[in-house]
């Protein structure tokens, strides 16, 4: 009797436990079975082609390092860029022979931005030559080009320094005119009063590294010029919501 009792038991048990298998399984009605191997079920086809679709429709984001590697690589590209497209001007403008072509790539790509626009110096005390990164640019171009060529660069780089400032002016005029409603008379008088001034602030950064002493003491001079030409309303106006376009960099 106690041998029938323990046969039973022991069915009753495998039993129980084939069914909580078979329950942990996602398995719909009308699907194929799944198959246990080694205590894990194997995936139907229709549950893979669950999972598939999900993966699509949310893919996972890329990893951080490769993010930053596609950032440096479009930095570096751009910057390849700009370089390619101002040696191109100066070869047409100059009319550089291909070694003078290769030299001032060279060149600006040691020595400074793609027109030899940089902010950094070696202070003189320091050991350094008190000069910009631009300004050495621009010497060690100058060397490499005939008499008729330099002279020539020196305009050009008259020309290029005026359409900075002239865009720098723009860009603060607009800036305004979104903010304040100005007088077609105001815009002229802006546009005279805020080009004699930014070429006097170039000519004071000199390339240079500006400090923050020295950037406040020129948006300072832009809110004089401004006071000088805005009526009071408007002033009133824009220094509630005043945001001050940077001072243009200098060659």
């Amino acid at each position: 009797m106690k041998r029938l009792i323990l046969v039973a038991a022991t069915v009753i048990v495998g039993g129980a436990a084939a069914w909580f298998a078979l329950q942990s399984v996602d398995h719909k009605p009308g699907s194929a079975a799944p198959v246990v191997r080694q205590g894990r079920p194997e995936l139907t086809p229709a549950q893979k082609a669950r999972i598939a679709r999900a993966k699509i429709d949310n893919p996972q984001p890329p990893p951080v390092t490769r993010i930053l590697t596609d950032v440096n690589q479009k930095v570096v590209l751009g910057r390849t860029n700009r370089i390619d497209s101002y040696v191109s001007m100066l070869q047409e403008r100059l009319n550089l022979t291909s070694e003078q072509v290769a030299s001032v790539k060279e060149t600006i790509e040691h020595n400074g931005s793609a027109d030899g626009r940089i902010s950094s110096s070696q202070p003189a005390a320091a050991g350094g030559t008190g000069k910009s990164s631009a300004e050495t640019a621009d010497e060690a171009i100058a060397a490499l080009l005939t008499p008729g060529q330099r002279q020539e660069y020196a305009t050009f780089q008259s020309e290029q320094r005026q359409q900075r400032r002239d865009g720098a002016v723009n860009r603060e005029i607009a800036n305004l005119q979104a903010k304040i409603a100005l007088e077609p008379e105001q815009v002229s008088q802006l546009r005279d009063d805020y080009s004699e001034l930014f070429t006097e602030q170039e000519e004071k950064a000199h390339g240079l590294g500006l400090s923050p002493e020295q950037i406040k003491e020129m948006r300072a001079e832009r809110l004089d010029t401004l006071k000088k030409i805005l009526t009071p309303a408007q002033m009133e106006k824009y220094q509630g919501q005043a945001t001050t376009a940077a001072p243009p960099k200098a060659n």
